[in-house]
C-alpha cells in the first residue's frame, strides 16, 4: 500500500468511518480496507463504488469537504487538484509537497493527525463562510498554477526531445 497512503488513510479515513457524518467513499477497493486496518471496515451505506470521470466535478463542487488522499511526499496526486479545479473544499495530509505547493489554511485545509481530522472537518462543517471562501482560493490557485495547458507548456519542450 505505501507508507504515505496507509499513513494518509489512517489520518483523514478512519476517524470519519468511526462518526455518525454523513460519508460518502468513492473508489475502488474500499471493501477490503480491513486487510490493512483489522477491525475497520466502510459502512454499506458509506461506499459509493467507483465515480465515473465525468461525474466529478459535479461531486467534488457540491461536496462540503473532499478528502485527498497523498501518496508522495513530494507530489501532489491528481485527484488533490481536481478537487480543487472543480472548486471543491480540500481536506488532504500535511505534505511537504502540500506545504510547498499550496497553502494550507488559505486554499486547503491539511491534517496530521485523526484527531485533527475530526476536528478541522467539525470545524469548517459549522463555518460554511470560511471553507467557501477557501474553496474558492482553491479553485483559483488551481487554475492559476495547475491548469493543463499552463503545465504542458512547462514540459512540451522535454516531450519534443524525449
Amino acid at each position: 500500500m505505501g507508507e504515505l497512503r496507509y499513513r494518509s488513510i489512517h489520518d483523514l479515513v478512519i476517524p470519519l468511518l468511526k462518526t455518525d457524518l454523513n460519508v460518502k467513499i468513492w473508489g475502488k477497493h474500499w471493501e477490503g480496507i480491513g486487510l490493512f486496518y483489522p477491525d475497520m471496515k466502510v459502512p454499506k451505506l458509506m461506499y459509493q463504488g467507483i465515480l465515473p470521470f465525468q461525474q466529478t466535478p459535479r461531486v467534488f463542487s457540491s461536496t462540503k469537504i473532499n478528502i485527498s488522499i497523498q501518496t508522495c511526499k513530494d507530489q501532489l496526486s491528481n485527484r488533490t487538484l481536481d478537487i480543487l479545479a472543480s472548486g471543491g473544499f480540500l481536506l488532504t495530509s500535511n505534505t511537504k509537497a502540500v506545504r510547498e505547493k499550496l497553502r494550507p489554511g488559505i486554499n486547503c485545509i491539511a491534517s496530521n493527525s485523526p484527531e485533527e481530522t475530526l476536528d478541522l472537518v467539525t470545524y469548517y462543517l459549522d463555518h460554511d463562510n470560511e471553507r467557501k471562501l477557501i474553496a474558492e482560493h482553491g479553485r483559483e490557485l488551481a487554475v492559476q498554477q495547475f491548469d493543463y495547458t499552463r503545465t504542458l507548456q512547462k514540459i512540451w519542450y522535454e516531450i519534443e526531445t524525449e
